[in-house]
This record gives C-alpha cells, sequence and structure tokens, in this order.
C-alpha cells in the first residue's frame, strides 16, 4: 500500500499510483507525465491527496482482506486495516453513486438541449414561413 506524506502529490507519484495500484500498465491508456501535471494542481491537489490515500484496488483490497481472515481479528492494527478497507469501498461506492447521479443528469440535460434544439427549428421554420407569406403579400401589392 501507498502512501502520501507531502503535502502535494507529484505527477511523478500520481502516475506511479495509477500504474502500480490501479494496474494503468497499457501504454495508450496511461496519460503522460504532462498531462497528469495539468490535473494536479489548485484544487485538484486535495483530491488526489485523498484517491492516492484511501483508493486501492480490487486486487489489494482482497489481499489484505484475506491477511485478516490468515491473522485473525482482534488486534489494533487489523481494526485499522479494516477501518480503512471499508473507508476506500465507501468511497469508491459513492464515487460510483456520484457517477450514476451525473449520468443521469447528463441524459436529463441532453434531452432539455434536444427538446429546446426542436423547438428553435420550429420557431425557425414559422418564422421563414411568415417571412416568405409577407414577401408574397408585398408582391401581390406591387403588381
Amino acid at each position: 500500500m501507498q502512501s502520501v506524506t507531502n503535502s502535494s502529490p507529484s505527477p511523478e507519484a500520481i502516475l506511479e499510483w495509477l500504474q502500480k495500484e490501479m494496474g494503468y500498465r497499457n501504454k495508450p491508456h496511461v496519460p503522460s507525465l504532462d498531462s497528469v501535471g495539468k490535473i494536479c494542481r489548485g484544487n485538484m491537489i486535495p483530491i488526489w491527496e485523498f484517491l492516492m490515500n484511501r483508493v486501492k484496488s480490487e486486487k489489494t483490497v482482497d489481499s489484505i482482506r484475506r491477511n485478516i481472515t490468515v491473522h485473525g481479528e482482534g488486534s489494533d492494527s487489523v481494526d485499522l486495516v479494516k477501518e480503512e478497507i471499508l473507508s476506500g469501498v465507501e468511497s469508491r461506492e459513492g464515487a460510483l453513486g456520484e457517477r450514476e447521479v451525473a449520468v443521469k443528469d447528463v441524459e436529463r440535460l441532453r434531452s432539455v438541449v434536444r427538446r429546446q434544439r426542436k423547438g428553435l427549428r420550429d420557431r425557425m421554420l414559422e418564422v421563414s414561413r411568415e417571412e416568405g407569406e409577407r414577401k408574397r403579400m408585398l408582391d401581390e401589392r406591387d403588381s
């Protein structure tokens, strides 16, 4: 398990965490050091710190659970590890829940935009017809 002790995670540490802990080993999916550096600033620093300290891969969680089973329960360190696992799982579940809410919001907003586009197209057709009618009436008057 990796822990970040400095005040702000470096792009190198984030890349290492992505590769070692989260399994990003496939070249096309691993972001460049520059791109990680761009998203590791300002308001994102506490988020990266939280992720790197709390989010563990399923493999790591399984390994910790097996260790707890093998070594038994009851010691303070085991309780701390359990709490860490549970908080990681809860944060992951929370992130998944937030993602589901965001996906629903995106769908809702897309449908709003579709309706507005349709309304705009309908209004444009109406205005075009009115202009055509006005032009026809003016042409008839002039003849």
